[in-house]
C-alpha cells in the first residue's frame, strides 16, 4: 500500500523497532513548512547526517497545541547511541533533543 505522506513521512511509520531514538530538530504548524525546513538541514548537515536519515513525524498534542510536524535525525537503538550526534548538532548552535520515535 502507497503511503499518502512524502517520504521521510512515510519512512517514518515503518519503524523497526518500537523503543528505537531519533534526534528532534525542529517542529513546524505544516507539512509544507517542515519539508521546506529538511531540505535546508539537509544541504547544512550533510557532513554529519545521511540524507535517508532525516524523517518528518506528524504530532497531536492535544486541544491545545494542536498538530505539528517535527523533524527527526537518525535512528538509534538507545539513548546513548543517539548523544554523540546530539553533541555535534548542539556544537553548530541547532536545537538537538533525544526523543523515542515511537510516541
Amino acid at each position: 500500500k502507497k503511503s499518502k505522506w512524502p517520504p521521510p513521512m512515510a519512512r517514518l511509520w515503518r519503524l523497526k523497532k518500537q523503543n528505537e531514538f531519533g534526534i528532534h530538530l525542529a517542529s513546524y504548524k505544516t507539512v509544507e513548512n517542515a519539508s521546506r525546513e529538511l531540505k535546508q538541514l539537509r544541504k547544512q548537515l550533510e557532513p554529519l547526517i545521511r540524507d535517508e536519515d532525516f524523517s518528518i513525524r506528524r504530532v497531536d498534542l492535544g486541544d491545545k497545541k494542536g498538530v505539528w510536524y517535527r523533524i527527526f535525525a537518525g535512528r538509534f537503538k538507545d539513548k546513548n547511541s543517539a548523544l554523540a550526534l546530539k553533541q555535534a548538532l548542539k556544537g553548530k548552535h541547532l536545537y538537538a533533543e533525544i526523543t523515542r520515535l515511537s510516541r
